[in-house]
């Protein structure tokens, strides 16, 4: 679990891949060099919507806010770098 979130979403995300069922993998790299990696799971519409647009690439995490809130309370943020 991250206990400062402030950091990491100051940083910028890039999508890493795509994964079979519509599971988006995305890299944060904060201002600092460290690189974290969490999930969104595209396929579920009651989260994401129906017409739900996710870019490539995130100057600012914190756009993403609410999923790595999510996927750090169920400590599923993995610390790559």
């Amino acid at each position: 679990m991250i206990y400062n979130l402030k950091e990491l979403v100051k940083g910028s995300a890039d999508l890493d891949c795509m994964k079979s069922g519509g599971i988006a993998v995305y890299n944060i790299t904060t201002e600092y060099g460290d690189v974290y990696q969490f999930e969104i799971d595209l396929s579920d519409k009651k989260d994401v919507g129906e017409c739900a647009t996710f870019m490539t690439h995130y100057d600012k995490a914190i756009i993403l806010m609410r999923w790595i809130r999510r996927e750090n309370d169920k400590e599923n943020i993995i610390k790559l770098k």
